[in-house]
């Protein structure tokens, strides 16, 4: 008996710590007319379109300015992954990842046309050749996994809000592989935490359309989380991780983490600082909804001075409030004395000087 209850033990603690036999993603489908100008156009491989960094919608921001190889500009390429009425349709797909004895978790279809006969149609074709799909999942990072992905046409993968695989293109089937080990000090990854990754895929001419994702990451659903884009969760922002306060980021005046600043400067990641302007970021990269280039996050929650007027001001005046602001430290170097007195003078709110740490 004390056998038997021994081996039923061992049976149970395997059965708990088997890997799930399956991992569903809900993926959404957007459905495009051939008569798109970025569908059905030219060919070639086209890396470079998007900025590495995803926007504060959890969406790519594109960097191909008046237009790319393959792609004519932000305006249609703002399309493919958002809803827009008369342009495209939308509906949730189901892929199913299969899990294999070596470890992996894959999905793989050399006849990847989920939309044939629907939304669109066809347009006279055998298959529905002209569509998009975007999945949000997350994960926790562990050491040691690959995230691998084989397909045609574009195909563009985010980690932690960063891009790590670009197959950009009309194209035929490339691979692309990442090792998160390799990735894991740039990107922000911290062994225990929880990430975001982000994949982009486009179907964009015939004939052929190939979809194969292999992992060993154990995938969850993320397609219903609002987390992530507006920093309510530390492990989806770009740049950020579940670390002690140091750096890495721009903070809120509040002391939120905001915005990613990978070379600590004060400056976030993309944007510039003018003497006049501030800061001022390309459009579209942080939310900016007066479109002053300047983002909403470094001029949302400043009060103006009230004990005194822009105009009665002087610079020395600045440079004393400046000081006893902590201007003078070490530790705010010559950028952050700059901005604070910038911020001071344009009642603009002051990107923090530390961060998280990556």
């Amino acid at each position: 008996m004390c056998r038997t209850l021994a081996l039923t033990v061992s049976l149970l603690v395997v059965t708990a710590s088997a890997p799930a036999a399956a991992v569903s993603l809900t993926a959404t489908l957007r459905d495009f007319r051939d008569d798109h100008i970025d569908f059905e156009n030219k060919r070639g491989d086209d890396r470079g379109i998007l900025r590495d960094v995803l926007g504060a919608d959890r969406l790519p921001v594109y960097a191909g300015g008046n237009g790319t190889v393959t792609t004519h500009g932000r305006a249609t390429f703002d399309q493919w992954y958002r809803d827009v009425p008369g342009t495209n349709q939308r509906r949730a797909h189901t892929l199913e990842l299969t899990a294999r004895p070596d470890g992996t978790y894959t999905f793989e279809s050399d006849e990847f046309f989920p939309l044939d006969g629907e939304l669109f149609g066809n347009q006279d074709r055998i298959h529905n050749y002209h569509f998009t799909t975007e999945i949000h999942a997350r994960f926790t990072y562990r050491g040691g996994e690959r995230f691998d992905f084989d397909g045609d046409d574009d195909v563009f993968a985010f980690i932690n809000g960063r891009l790590v695989i670009d197959l950009g293109g009309v194209h035929g089937e490339q691979s692309a592989s990442v090792n998160l080990d390799d990735v894991a000090a740039r990107i922000g990854l911290v062994r225990g935490g929880v990430y975001d990754l982000d994949l982009f895929h486009a179907e964009r001419k015939t004939t052929r359309s190939n979809f194969k994702l292999t992992t060993t990451l154990v995938l969850e659903d993320g397609s219903d989380d609002d987390g992530g884009a507006d920093g309510s969760d530390p492990g989806s922002d770009p740049g950020s991780d579940p670390g002690a306060d140091g750096e890495g980021e721009v903070l809120d005046p509040d002391g939120s983490v905001s915005l990613p600043d990978d070379d600590q400067d004060g400056v976030p990641d993309g944007c510039e600082l003018h003497i006049e302007r501030g800061i001022v970021c390309p459009d579209g990269l942080y939310p900016d909804g007066d479109e002053d280039g300047v983002p909403d996050a470094l001029e949302d929650g400043v009060a103006p001075d009230s004990t005194s007027d822009d105009t009665d001001t002087t610079d020395e005046d600045n440079d004393a409030e400046g000081a006893e602001g902590g201007c003078a430290s070490a530790s705010a170097g010559p950028v952050g004395c700059f901005l604070l007195l910038l911020a001071r003078r344009r009642r603009m709110a002051l990107p923090g000087q530390a961060g998280r740490s990556v």
